[in-house]
This record gives structure tokens, sequence and C-alpha cells, in this order.
């Protein structure tokens, strides 16, 4: 309590005039302003494929880098681990702002502080050459919007789901094999392997790019973790670089091109 009176000494004099103004009005309004607002939605997430520039076959698809390297890629996997959306900053109302000002604690709005209720952790294998979207799962929300996605590719465990029978992912969180062509080669095979781990925040947007917050309530919120598959293998040298520099490229490039398109759901422009 002394703590508290010392801290709110510390403020200047006319904004303890209009706290305590508002605290007297307070006290004669209804108690639920002393809760957190109650909001509740669903968020449901889609991991997709934009194929865009790439000339697909029936059994592989081929693409031409920045360097002039001519890919054919035969066959391939990807682990997706996690993917979340994140909840604009903001307060739940006039009380969290009193809360903030006097370094009270604050309500949380039917969660716990600790509990990332947005996220689904849930490793899948994904084929590089099916491009087939996947429906990741779905959470119920308690926070009033978001503004943000976040994804991470990480390594595959035992336990992964759809992980495939010829071969063997256990470690690897990218694996892709091909041939390539240059100049001065024809259908070089190669292999190309990666264990890293990697993820990456952006901005929530329209499928026509527009940025915007999502916004929770009656209808679902829809989001679509969209991967590029134009620019995977930018940079990447068949043959100055070795295999980890190639899988670590091509991990980043995809990364680098994500988006998070919010395709149903209420929002709004920002």
């Amino acid at each position: 309590m002394k703590r508290f009176i010392t801290r709110f000494y510390r403020i200047p004099r006319l904004q303890r005039y209009t706290m305590a103004l508002l605290l007297m009005i307070l006290i004669v309004m209804t108690p639920t302003l002393y809760s957190a607002t109650s909001v509740s939605g669903e968020i449901r997430y889609t991991l997709a494929w934009d194929t865009e520039g790439i000339t697909i076959t029936p059994n592989s698809w081929e693409v031409v880098n920045d360097l002039g390297y001519r890919v054919q890629v035969e066959q391939g996997y990807l682990v997706s681990n996690q993917t979340r959306l994140i909840a604009c900053e903001h307060t739940h109302g006039l009380i969290e702002w009193l809360q903030h000002r006097l370094g009270m604690p604050k309500a949380q709005a039917g969660h716990g502080a600790d509990v990332d209720e947005a996220a689904i952790f849930d490793a899948s294998v994904e084929s590089l050459t099916a491009f087939t979207p996947f429906s990741f799962g779905s959470v119920t929300v308690h926070e009033t919007s978001y503004c943000q996605a976040h994804y991470l590719a990480a390594r595959a465990l035992r336990d992964t789901r759809n992980l495939p029978t010829d071969t063997d992912l256990f470690n690897i969180t990218l694996w892709v094999s091909g041939t390539y062509s240059d100049a001065e080669r024809t259908n070089v095979p190669f292999s190309i392997s990666t264990n890293l781990n990697y993820g990456q925040i952006i901005p929530l947007q329209t499928p026509s790019l527009q940025s915007i917050h999502a916004e929770v309530g009656a209808q679902p919120v829809e989001v679509e973790i969209v991967r590029s598959v134009r620019h995977l293998f930018d940079g990447v040298d068949f043959v100055s670089m070795d295999e980890a520099q190639q899988g670590k490229a091509i991990l980043w490039n995809m990364l680098k091109n994500l988006r998070a398109q919010v395709v149903s759901g209420q929002t709004h422009a920002v």
C-alpha cells in the first residue's frame, strides 16, 4: 500500500486529480468495469503455396533462378512446425489504463499471461511438388484484434505428422532433389537438405496485398500462410556453394517471400 501511495504522488498533480475523478465515477458504476472485456472468436489456419512463375509438369516443376540455372525439382518436403497470429498492442479499457499508470497488475482477458492461445504447434510434413493447401488447424482466442502472423519451419521429429515412407526426414527441416542445368552442364542431379529452424514475423494482408488488422468476432478469421515457390532457388549456386549453404539459402528464400493473407473474417485497413 505504501508503495502504491508513493507511486501515486509521483504522478503530476493534474493527472492525479483526473485519475481521482475517474475513480470516483467508477465507484458508482457497474462492477463489471473491473474485469477485462470478454471477447471470443475462432482463427483458422491454412498453409498454401504461390506457384506463379514456375512451370509445372506431371512429375516435377521447373524454374530458372536469378543466376541462370534451370532447376527441375522432382521430389521434396518441408516441415512446418508452428503458426500463430500476434495480437495488436492495446489495453482492454479504462481500468487497464489506470493499472498501467499506477504499476498495478494487469487483468487478462480470459487467458493466462503466459499462454499463447493463438498458436498452433503441430509439426507436419508438406510436399514440395504437390503444392496442396493444408489445413493446419484452428484455435479459439480472446484478444480483440491481431496485426501480425508468425510462421516457423523446423526439423522433423519421430512424431511429426505426414512423415513420408520413401525418405527419412528425422532431424530435417527441408529436403529437395532434382536436376539443374546451365550453359556448360545439363541435367546434373542434386540433393539438398537442411536442419536449420527458421521463423518469420509478417504483417497481415488481404489477398490483394493491402495491410490490415483482423478483428475477432462472430465470424471466424481465416488466414492463409502463403509460401512463394518462384524464388526458392534465388542465389543458389550449384557449382560454388556447398549443400549447407544451398539449404540455408532455399529456406531463407521461402521465409523472405512469405505472406499472411486473411481470406475471411472481419478486418480493417491500416
